[in-house]
């Protein structure tokens, strides 16, 4: 009697277990499936970096504009504008080469900040007069 318990006991284990043996490809099946899912998403941070980097380009290459609630301001009158620079900034910049797989290097962003900073300078002096 405590054989057959035995050996009922040993076949329901060894059927258990091979029934574990079955799902575990399918588990490891399922994780190679997730692999091109975070590609994907990593090309769709890609894409929204692209599209950043055209609505800044852009913006750009639109020339100057006046809003419309200046278009009526008298010469006395002190108000609020932004500048938009034709040097790019360090983050756009950065933002063109991780696109195009290149390093951005520390001398690179040193070179584009000073590029940056001596235009302002130049919007400053100007607006002074």
């Amino acid at each position: 009697m405590k054989k057959f318990k035995f050996t009922k006991f040993l076949s329901s284990m060894i059927a258990f277990v091979m029934v574990l043996f079955l799902l575990v490809p399918l588990s490891s099946a399922n994780a190679e499936e997730s692999k091109p899912f975070k590609q994907d998403s990593q090309s769709e941070s890609t894409l929204q970096l692209k599209a950043a980097i055209a609505e800044q380009l852009s913006l750009s290459k639109d020339g100057p504009t006046l809003h419309e609630s200046l278009q009526n301001v008298s010469g006395n009158q002190e108000v609020a504008v932004i500048v938009h620079l034709s040097e790019k900034p360090v983050a756009l910049e950065q933002g063109i080469s991780q696109v195009k797989g290149q390093k951005f290097s520390n001398a690179r962003a040193n070179e584009v900040r000073s590029n940056v900073k001596s235009q302002q300078a130049q919007v400053k002096k100007r607006i002074s007069y």
